[in-house]
């Protein structure tokens, strides 16, 4: 098989360096308007927030299959080969959300929910991790890594901060929200660009492997929704400008300690072991 070939059966026409990632950020940022203006309609028709926001989240990931046809991604949930112990790079993110749900306890404790509710509830949560992750690190970052080429470890970090910039930069979207004021998704957008940092270096490691960072992101924002209260009932706008209220030197200090870990994760000498395995792996 071509190398060209290896991550992807996008056709040699759409292969179009930046012209494909123009269209393939593009896309995503309309997938997620898309969403948000449907969700807008479905919290008016549906009267349980939980089930609401359940299906709010449905549409996103309907939508990014969607869009990944339309791409003709066929093979997203394909690990490329080269990932082995790549798990390991996640481990402080894990560790974080152990912490949260641990400080959880005590909302969890007092939940006033039913059971089905709290089974919307983690459903939707889970269902953010894997619309946002097809979306920003399935289609938008692979579009960035074909664009770049996998050559060398600076280009495979070039790819991995930008397409985290991209990620970031659609919760500035969260300030359409009626009670998230534009401060707080800024604060948001700036720190969760750097998250996306993260979440695309362990993407990387752990080659490509779609589901496990899906996994992950879901469980660590159903770990920071327990712990600002959605179980008593917090409306997710609140939860969010609740959240997202960084101070500058909380801003400075989880922007820094998410690209610390994105940059740890993608030393040049591990990274060069990695493209030297890509270069031997058999993609089939």
């Amino acid at each position: 098989m071509k190398e060209n070939d290896r991550y992807s059966t996008v056709s040699p026409e759409r292969r179009n360096g930046a012209a494909c990632v123009l269209v393939t950020v593009t896309g995503a940022w309309l997938c997620i308007a898309l969403y948000k203006t449907a969700g807008r309609f479905v919290m008016k028709a549906v009267s349980d927030s939980y089930l609401a926001y359940l299906i709010s989240q449905l549409i996103q990931v309907a939508l990014a299959f969607l869009f990944a046809h339309m791409l003709r991604e066929r093979d997203l949930f394909r690990k490329d080969g080269r990932g082995r112990r790549g798990w390991v790079a996640a481990i402080p993110l894990l560790l974080h959300t152990v912490f949260l749900l641990f400080m959880g306890t005590p909302e969890m404790d007092s939940a006033d929910v039913t059971a089905a509710e709290a089974l919307c509830f983690v459903a939707q949560m889970l269902l953010i991790g894997l619309g946002e992750e097809l979306l920003f690190r399935g289609l938008v970052q692979r579009s960035m890594h074909r664009a770049f080429g996998e050559k060398s470890t600076g280009r495979v970090i070039a790819a991995v901060i930008l397409s985290g910039i991209v990620f970031g930069a659609t919760h500035l979207g969260n300030a359409f929200l009626s009670s998230v004021s534009l401060g707080a998704a800024a604060s948001q957008a700036a720190v969760t660009s750097f998250m996306g940092m993260y979440l695309g270096a362990i993407y990387y490691r752990t080659g490509k492997d779609l589901i496990f960072i899906s996994a992950v992101h879901g469980l660590y924002d159903m770990a920071a929704m327990i712990v600002n209260g959605r179980l008593r009932g917090e409306e997710m706008g609140q939860i969010l400008e609740q959240a997202s209220s960084f101070s500058p030197a909380g801003i400075l200090l989880w922007s820094a300690a998410y690209l610390a870990a994105a940059l740890i994760v993608l030393r040049p000498g591990r990274t060069a072991r990695l493209l030297d395995a890509a270069q031997t792996a058999d993609p089939e």
